[in-house]
């Protein structure tokens, strides 16, 4: 026998709150209205959900195993809903964009910013939302609908998911300031030799770290950074203040090996390939929200973002 969707949404909330009178209020019902709809539920479902007691109400076995769908189902409505709101409200949306801290300064200047710029001049009525966090957290915030899209770092053994739009590739190289010359410049240093120098890294919780741990790792060192930082402008700066070695995007560090601040470290292994991805909320998307997409993905796409990285002298 069918149910009415009202019957599932209060035996939702009496579940969560193992309570007649906590759901009621929520729903803005009456008590008894929701006891008699829960006994109509049962009915129909030809068995027992909750348990009543003076205290509150339990889910039996069964309850427990329908609830399970039901809160899931609730999810997605929910979810619906939201996604439905923000259609209905388009002509004064906003979109919000995270932004990985394992990204440079010129990342954002030359690749992210300039398609932004001409979708935000040709919707001047969408505002925008930026939000700087680490790799980890921007995708947590993508899960929860907190963004419309992010840009992340990731590497080939990221999962996949996150690998949809690799917006272009970058290989990072190892730089020291120049108090670090006498001892580094103009000769070959292995991974394992460059735990012997103060080694700064971005901070643990960011997906760059984990990068360096497993790189460090995989040739049998543990990485024990001297600092953290929280960007990588920071980073380079330390580096230029003579205060640690560390790798950074070439194309990040080019200018400052270029004048003489930094040099690069010659290394024995190669180093890995990182990319830059673009990471979207496929829950939750508008129109607005796919057309920004398409203008950052197009405009990496003219840059050859995946043709072969740049040799760095």
């Amino acid at each position: 026998m069918s149910n009415s969707f009202d019957y599932y949404q209060i035996f939702y909330y009496v579940a969560r709150y193992k309570s007649f009178n906590r759901a009621a209020k929520v729903l803005l019902n009456s008590q008894p209205n929701l006891t008699r709809s829960i006994n109509n539920l049962e009915a129909n479902l030809g068995c027992k959900l909750f348990e009543r007691s003076h205290t509150g109400v339990t889910l039996t076995e069964a309850g427990e195993i329908f609830y399970e769908y039901v809160s899931e189902a609730h999810k997605q409505v929910s979810t619906g809903l939201e996604a439905l709101e923000r259609y209905k409200n388009e002509s004064t949306q906003s979109i919000s964009i995270g932004l990985s801290s394992g990204i440079t300064d010129y990342t954002v200047r030359n690749r992210i910013l300039p398609p932004i710029r001409d979708f935000s001049h040709a919707n001047p009525n969408i505002h925008l939302r930026f939000r700087n966090a680490s790799t980890p957290e921007l995708i947590q915030l993508i899960n929860d609908n907190e963004l419309d899209i992010a840009v992340i770092t990731t590497t080939e053994s990221s999962d996949p998911v996150l690998r949809e739009k690799i917006l272009y590739t970058f290989i990072e190289i190892p730089i020291a300031g120049n108090a670090f010359r006498d001892r580094l410049y103009g000769r070959k240093v292995s991974i394992k030799e460059l735990v012997d120098y103060p080694i700064i890294t971005l901070a643990r919780d960011t997906e760059t770290y984990a990068f360096h741990d497993q790189l460090f790792a995989k040739y049998g060192v543990m990485l024990k950074p001297y600092i953290e930082s929280h960007t990588m402008r920071q980073t380079l700066a330390f580096v230029e203040s003579d205060m640690g070695i560390a790798a950074i995007a070439g194309e990040y560090a080019q200018p400052a090996i270029e004048d003489g601040s930094v040099f690069r470290i010659d290394m024995i292994e190669v180093m890995p390939q990182r990319e830059i991805s673009l990471l979207r909320n496929n829950r939750i998307r508008t129109q607005s929200v796919i057309d920004l997409e398409t203008e950052i993905e197009k405009y990496n796409a003219k840059k050859k973002g995946h043709t072969k990285t740049r040799a760095y002298p």
